[in-house]
């Protein structure tokens, strides 16, 4: 991302005092070295790149506070699932996962996660299958390196961690 960004003539989504979300038309953004610094119309900058947004809605990422996206793999199956049922066929389920399919469960859930404009997530896991907590670890750890390495190539000015810090926290587990 360039160092200063206008996101020009979108439709803003912002929160007022009572904390109702209020829809503000033709609205530009200014960015700064990855930080909003004003909001309003007709915005200027020296060297700001612009995207016009005209037509389009401007929000904040949104957070999942509670997501089991190591069991992407199983969404179809337990879509319609009673929480009993959930529970019961989850776990067995988990008892089949291997190191290499909490990867790619973590790698299809963040990215699918992403596109739908959640950029932070808690991330929520179960050892199951007799695997440790470390191995479980390495491999979400491993997706979250894939994830950001995706990310870089499509936009190579990105600093690492500024769009998605979905696993923070995981690396204290990993010390031998």
């Amino acid at each position: 991302m360039a160092a200063n960004v206008i996101l020009k003539n979108g439709i803003v989504l912002q929160h007022d005092a009572q904390d109702n979300v209020v829809a503000l038309r033709n609205t530009d953004i200014l960015i700064e070295d990855d930080r909003i610094v004003e909001i309003g119309q007709g915005l200027q900058s020296e060297n700001a790149a612009v995207i016009d947004c005209d037509g389009k809605i401007i929000s904040l990422g949104f957070i999942n506070a509670h997501h089991h996206v190591w069991q992407s793999q199983l969404k179809g199956r337990l879509g319609d699932s009673t929480m009993l049922d959930y529970m019961r066929e989850a776990n067995l389920q988990s008892f089949n996962f291997t190191p290499d399919d909490f990867f790619w469960g973590q790698l299809a859930g963040c990215l699918e996660a992403i596109d739908a404009g959640f950029n932070l997530r808690h991330q929520t896991v179960d050892s199951k299958a007799g695997l440790s907590w470390k191995e479980v670890a390495r491999e979400l750890l491993r997706s979250r390196s894939e994830i950001q390495e995706r990310i870089n190539k499509v936009n190579k000015d990105l600093a690492k961690d500024k769009l998605i810090t979905m696993m923070g926290g995981w690396k204290d587990i990993l010390v031998d």
